[in-house]
């Protein structure tokens, strides 16, 4: 029976870290194909418009940071670190858009720029809760060797 939870968690882990490192590439590159854009809605945003010409590169460096970081075995841990801090981050953001009496345009680029907000906030915090679920089985193997 352990082992077959163990070989269930083990293919949560491998899902999840993929569809992590999909999402944060595609982010990325999406990001980088159309900076202008990106950059453009980024400095009508209220709270870090002022930053857009920096935000507009570090945002995408730090995804693809994240997604090398994913990749490998011994940089795995820190990068679900990474994503969960990226995305609870992210998530804050689209709170504060939501909340805000005037909805902007996703910064984001590709089919999450075709979400609504709210589809886009039920998109991170399932990617938030994959991350921490993630960690939390990772933790939870290492406890049982």
């Amino acid at each position: 029976m352990a082992a077959n939870f163990n070989r269930l968690n083990n293919i949560i882990t491998e899902i999840s870290t993929s569809l992590m490192i999909a999402l944060f590439s595609y982010t990325a590159v999406t990001k980088l194909i159309g900076h202008q854009t990106f950059f453009n809605q980024l400095k009508d945003t209220p709270f870090i418009g002022n930053y857009a010409s920096m935000l507009t590169w570090l945002i995408p460096a730090l995804e693809i940071a994240t997604a090398c970081l994913l990749v490998f075995k011994s940089t795995w841990l820190f990068g679900l670190y990474c994503s969960s801090f990226l995305m609870t981050s992210f998530t804050i953001y689209i709170l504060i858009i939501l909340w805000s009496s005037d909805p902007r345009p996703c910064s984001c680029g590709g089919f999450i720029q075709a979400m609504t907000w709210t589809q886009h906030l039920s998109l991170n915090i399932a990617f938030l809760l994959l991350g921490v679920y993630t960690v939390f089985i990772s933790y939870r193997n290492k406890k049982q060797l």
